[in-house]
């Protein structure tokens, strides 16, 4: 009877050993089957084509600017362009111009310039308070004007200004619209495939009978959006001065490589409360004033 039982416990561990090779097995085949096929096919012309010299001719004539020195880099870009091309060839020219691969030293630039950023203020003088807005970055905009409650609770008419304002992180806007509005309420929306709404968190701050923007031909996508979005929500209360706007409607992902390139993509339309959004003319202002 031992011996039986023994003999079932060694056909059982087999049986779990087998079973567990041929996971591991699968697993392994996978792992192999499922190599990068960019870097595959980089692999196989690198070491098979015939000719060198027509890659990187091809290579040359679609990066242009970007083809560097970096011959793998070269090859990476190479890909990303000629997708990226032949998307925008759906698009129009204002999305375009953001579905691109930057330089290393414009990726520099770029990354320097989204971790700027010009403190907002607050001000009030004869019953009228003046609200100055450069940027919209993550946990700093909002916490700027919150630094004056009182101020922003106290007075009733605003003056918004957006001039030179090129944008910013999305979230962010999402918590300066919070001020005016009630706790849940639907102030933004990422257009894609679908729809998302997003909705402020918090106490709204702010109460007003009449508010005016200030905006240029720098004011720019996120800015645009709140001037575009407050004007939907309060149409009776809010109007706008200035010159008009640059006409940025669209997020974009940006991203850098390892190698010092990065590349950005158009990820969503900017929208309103009610999904609906700008076009690339930009805002017009009410009255036109330098």
């Amino acid at each position: 009877m031992l011996k039986k039982e023994k003999s079932k416990s060694s056909t059982a561990s087999l049986i779990i050993i087998f079973i567990l090779a041929a996971v591991l097995a699968i697993c392994i085949r996978h792992i192999v089957t499922s190599k990068d096929r960019v870097e595959q096919l980089e692999g196989y012309l690198d070491k098979y084509y015939y000719s060198q010299e027509h890659l990187e001719l091809a290579m040359q004539d679609t990066l242009g600017d970007i083809y560097g020195d970096n011959a793998e880099a070269n090859f990476d870009n190479y890909v990303y362009k000629l997708i990226l091309d032949d998307i925008n060839e759906h698009e129009p020219d204002e999305i375009a111009k953001y579905n691109t691969i930057f330089v290393i030293d414009r990726t520099k630039e770029v990354t320097e310039q989204l971790s700027e950023y010009r403190s907002a203020t607050v001000t009030a003088e004869d019953g009228i308070c003046t609200v100055k807005i450069n940027d919209f970055v993550i946990g700093k905009t909002w916490r700027d004007l919150i630094k004056h409650k009182e101020t922003l609770e106290t007075n009733r008419k605003f003056i918004i200004d957006l001039r030179g304002n090129s944008g910013g992180h999305t979230d962010e806007l999402v918590e300066v619209l919070g001020l005016f509005h009630e706790d849940g309420t639907v102030v933004y929306t990422d257009i894609a495939e679908e729809i998302t709404e997003k909705k402020c968190i918090g106490d709204k701050i702010i109460d007003f009978d009449k508010m005016i923007f200030l905006c240029d031909e720098k004011t720019a996508s996120s800015a645009e959006v709140m001037i575009f979005n407050m004007k939907s929500d309060f149409p009776d209360k809010v109007s706008v001065v200035g010159k008009q706007t640059y006409g940025k409607y669209y997020s974009y992902v940006f991203d850098d490589f390892p190698d010092g390139y990065s590349f950005a993509i158009v990820s969503s339309l900017m929208g309103n409360s009610k999904g609906e959004t700008f076009d690339g003319n930009g805002i017009i202002p009410d009255i036109e004033a330098e």
